[in-house]
């Protein structure tokens, strides 16, 4: 097998003789280290046999982090460990280029030219994932003007018999995330609150016509906008306090994304979920409802054809959801 060392010596004077003023100094001290690893320029150690005396000459290695040599055992590790995150979904490779104009510059500049490669083709593949001519995928693009998502949703392709009763548990911990008490000084819901949070959200559902008879999930949910109206024709004072905390959510600055039914419908054998948009302030309440869906679909039984429509959800949203105990615990 040829070892890199081998290529480098070959070709790496005549290719950093043309292309030297552009290949980064961490580059230049690869190359160099990896020339000179496990050869006399790195000296050594002599191990001699205690029994018969047998002297073995051993080369030092260079420990660069992009030495083959050196790091082997460690990369196949690296590898065994990313083919254990495979989804048992089908995969396909994508590969961006750039115009040679841009090459020498792009070489010339890796660290934000590599930065900009990277974002332009992640937008490359969301606005592509978005066109059905080309694959039949869904955008759902959270905070987006006119975009809406009721989180008062059933699952359209789940008949669990207590499908209703998860719907309104998923709905307790998304309210308490709302009102902030996942959060250092948020005020916790009272006993009391979340006794009349319950009452509004079957009652919601009722006045909606949808009961736990699974004839009736079919018909359109009802809006958070209503369950806050139940909550506030409740006579317990702690509903109409509920119903108050929850107001900005509903006709105030954070009712935007909940004013109206669901706009698009994560549906699709590709569904890619873009928070970008969203306020800081929406984005735990955003990831929370993407999680909620991709979990909702992952937890479906797989079709005839033996796979799920695979979702996807931005790694760093997530984290700013899971790291709220309410949203961790979901």
């Amino acid at each position: 097998m040829v070892a890199l060392a081998d290529v480098f010596r070959r070709f790496a004077e005549d290719y950093l003789s043309t292309h030297g003023a552009s290949v980064l100094p961490s580059h230049r001290r690869a190359i160099a280290d990896i020339l000179a690893c496990r050869t006399h320029a790195l000296g050594g150690h002599l191990w001699r046999c205690n029994h018969c005396s047998t002297e073995v000459y051993s080369y030092h290695s260079c420990k660069n982090r992009s030495c083959p040599r050196c790091h082997k055992d460690q990369t196949e590790r690296w590898i065994a460990a990313r083919n254990a995150e495979l989804l048992a979904c089908p995969y396909f490779h994508v590969t961006v280029t750039v115009p040679a104009e841009l090459r020498e510059t792009l070489r010339a500049n890796q660290r934000d030219g590599y930065a900009a490669l990277m974002k332009a083709t992640a937008e490359a593949i969301i606005e592509l994932a978005r066109d059905r001519r080309h694959v039949g995928g869904t955008v759902v693009r959270l905070g987006e003007p006119g975009v809406r998502l009721n989180p008062l949703d059933l699952p359209a392709n789940q008949r669990r018999p207590d499908m209703l009763t998860r719907r309104g548990l998923f709905l307790h911990t998304l309210v308490a995330v709302m009102l902030g008490a996942d959060t250092t000084g948020g005020q916790p819901l009272a006993p009391a609150e979340k006794a009349a949070l319950d009452r509004a959200i079957i009652a919601a559902y009722t006045q909606a016509g949808i009961t736990s008879d699974p004839a009736t999930w079919s018909r359109p949910a009802p809006l958070l906008r209503d369950l806050a109206s139940t909550l506030d024709s409740d006579a317990d004072p702690a509903a109409a306090t509920l119903a108050a905390r929850l107001s900005p959510w509903t006709t105030g600055n954070f009712s935007d994304l909940f004013a109206g039914p669901t706009t698009t419908r994560p549906a699709g054998h590709l569904v890619v979920w873009s928070l970008r948009q969203l306020p800081d302030e929406l984005r735990g309440v955003g990831t929370l409802l993407a999680l909620d869906a991709i979990w909702r679909d992952v937890d479906t039984p797989p079709t005839r054809a033996g796979w799920r429509a695979p979702s996807t959800a931005g790694r760093g949203s997530s984290w700013g959801c899971c790291s709220r105990h309410p949203s961790a615990g979901f």
